[in-house]
């Protein structure tokens, strides 16, 4: 069996989102709700970090560094990175959180077991 070689598996390459439709999706973002807030600083977080669904779902307030521009990811396999954003993604974090401290459903207090 140590001369038998493993079958080659074809890799898949993931689409790319192109500029103009991560356009798209932050204008129907626009607005001052809550929800759109959230969801603008997410995608902003989403495209600025390149970060896996599971590391933005599971962030925790106290792993976003606003002073810093950067946030705390604990990645796949038990695998923790700090990862720098820019200052329109730093705005928008801005924005949110603040909304979040007058949402009826948040914590009043940024403790770190509160989710982002």
């Amino acid at each position: 069996m140590d001369r038998v070689r493993q079958p080659k598996t074809p890799r898949k390459l993931i689409p790319v989102m192109r500029d103009e439709d991560t356009g798209k999706l932050l204008d129907a973002c626009k607005g001052k709700g809550f929800a759109n807030l959230r969801d603008e600083a997410l995608i902003r977080l989403y495209c600025n970090t390149g970060a896996r669904l599971s590391e933005v779902g599971n962030l925790l307030v106290a792993d976003v560094d606003l002073n810093t521009e950067s946030v705390h990811f604990h990645g796949k396999g038990a695998k923790d990175r700090r990862v720098r954003f820019g200052p329109k993604t730093a705005r928008a974090l801005s924005r949110y959180l603040r909304a979040r401290d007058k949402h009826k459903g948040a914590c009043t207090a940024r403790k770190p077991g509160s989710g982002l």
